[in-house]
């Protein structure tokens, strides 16, 4: 106990006898991490209103070419291919004939593919709504162009932010040896191939 007082008492005195910013330093490095409940912590969070300016879902077209736009399939059929239970015979144009699915929301078998709706795992406008955030969560986002953070969001990142994490790490790795402070497309693309999912 006598030597956990000289030493409180020698840091003390040592702080004081420090310049301001030193002492200040030393305050700041003795200062120990927090551990509170989830709840708490995210109480403390700030809460915006929502931004929805520039959004508008004619923005959008309704489907893409797909993964391989020389298949004549689009991204529906594409969804609807891999999601078959009895797969469709696939016709010219992408005609899909027959064919079975499973939906989830009532249990039951369905055919045919046209009674199926397919929506986005990741709504438009929250898709929408990461262009505006991205910029905010790493600074190499807040200098690159807002076509190749859509770009980027739309091949690779779908909107999640687990995938901008790891999208942003590829990122950093890619700029490093370049010292360039924010990506382009080639360095995006080299990114996106560490991933694992891009198809460039």
């Amino acid at each position: 106990m006598i030597m956990m007082m000289g030493a409180v008492t020698a840091t003390a005195a040592l702080v004081m006898s420090l310049p301001a910013t030193t002492a200040h330093a030393v305050q700041e490095r003795a200062a120990v991490p927090q551990v509170v409940p989830m709840g708490v912590a995210v109480s403390v969070l700030p809460v915006a209103a929502e931004d929805r300016n520039g959004y508008q879902r004619t923005s959008f077209r309704h489907w893409n070419a797909g993964e391989n736009p020389g298949d004549g399939c689009n991204t529906r059929q594409e969804v609807l291919i891999q999601g078959a239970i009895e797969a469709p015979e696939v016709g010219p144009g992408c005609t899909l004939i027959g064919g079975v699915w499973w939906s989830y929301y009532d249990d039951q078998r369905v055919t045919p593919a046209g009674a199926l709706d397919i929506d986005h795992m990741i709504p438009l406008a929250e898709a929408w709504g990461s262009q505006q955030v991205i910029p905010l969560y790493h600074p190499v986002w807040a200098r690159t162009d807002p076509t190749d953070i859509a770009f980027a969001d739309r091949h690779a990142a779908h909107g999640n932010f687990r995938n901008w994490a790891r999208l942003t790490a590829h990122t950093l790795t890619a700029l490093e040896p370049t010292g360039r402070s924010h990506p382009d497309q080639e360095v995006l693309r080299w990114a996106f191939s560490r991933l694992g999912s891009w198809r460039g």
